[in-house]
Parts: structure tokens; C-alpha cells; sequence
């Protein structure tokens, strides 16, 4: 009788290879995912704390300081909160500034080098009493408040598409 020893061949080795790869392969992606979601999270927390940032800033400025005769856009808001000039307010451009994510700080700059740019637009509306009868109307020529639209906007880097957050803060004195 002969003794045959028998070892791994070279396809049993391939194949546990290929396996292997596929394995590794898999984990990366995964791995890969969390960290961009988890980069994700961490930008959609600095576009909220660039939001809120600028509404204390806003509310915490008396009326006076602003210069009215340079809002363009003007509009009445219901008690709900709602107003006539929201959709042009949030699409107007009225003042930009961009941020840049450099580690773990928020520097504001208009030459970014970092992949994580945040554009904030902001614009001022006047806010007029409305008419009881005519929503759309003013009711007096004397404005009540002030009404800022802000937005943020930056690359999401799970998708790439533009994320957006926004907010309109009213001032009534």
C-alpha cells in the first residue's frame, strides 16, 4: 500500500483567496459607509449650530442697528407664522458668506481648501400689519418687524448632493 499525503492544492488556495476578498471587500464598503455617515451627522450639526448661531445673533440686535432702506423684499406673516415673502426671501441672495470645515474648525473664508464648504444666505424682509380682509395687504404703511431668511447649504458626502437647511426668524417691535 502506498502512503499518499495529501496537502492543499492550488485552486483550494484561489478559491480561499477569492473568498477572502470578497469577505474584505464587503467590510471596507461597510466600514467606508459608517465613517461617511457618521461625517454626515457631524456636518448636518454644524449647519444647525450655523442657524442657530445667526438667529441669536439677530434677535439679540435691537432693530435700529439695521438699515431698512436697504431691504428690498417686503410682506405681511399671518399669526401662524407663515409670510407673503418666505419663497423669494429664501431664494434671494441677499447676503452670502461661505465657511470651510478645516479639522475640527469652522473658519469663515471665501477661499476654501476643504471638501466641506457650508454657504450661508441670508436676506431681510420688512414685515407690514396685514389687512383682516386681505391677507396680502397691508394694513398700515408702518412696518412691525423684521423678518430674516437664513439658509445653509453643503455637499452631503454620502450622496453629493446639496443638503439645505433653512429657517425664517421674525422680529416684532
Amino acid at each position: 500500500m502506498k502512503n499518499k499525503i495529501q496537502g492543499i492544492s492550488l485552486l483550494e488556495i484561489l478559491l480561499a483567496l477569492l473568498i477572502f476578498f470578497f469577505i474584505i471587500s464587503g467590510l471596507t464598503k461597510g466600514l467606508s459607509d459608517i465613517l461617511k455617515l457618521a461625517k454626515r451627522t457631524e456636518l448636518q450639526n454644524i449647519a444647525r449650530q450655523i442657524l442657530e448661531t445667526e438667529k441669536g445673533k439677530f434677535l439679540n440686535q435691537p432693530l435700529i442697528n439695521l438699515n431698512l432702506y436697504d431691504i428690498q423684499l417686503h410682506g405681511t406673516c399671518s399669526f401662524n407664522g407663515t409670510c407673503s415673502f418666505e419663497e423669494a426671501c429664501f431664494n434671494s441672495t441677499q447676503l452670502n458668506r461661505t465657511f470651510c470645515l478645516q479639522g475640527k474648525q469652522l473658519v469663515a473664508t471665501n477661499n476654501c481648501s476643504s471638501s466641506y464648504v457650508f454657504n450661508l444666505k441670508k436676506a431681510f424682509a420688512i414685515v407690514y400689519p396685514p389687512d383682516p380682509e386681505n391677507s396680502t395687504q397691508y394694513l398700515s404703511s408702518t412696518p412691525i418687524g423684521i423678518g430674516l431668511c437664513l439658509k445653509v447649504e453643503f455637499p452631503d458626502p454620502l450622496t453629493n448632493a446639496t443638503q439645505t437647511y433653512q429657517a425664517l426668524v421674525l422680529k416684532m417691535e
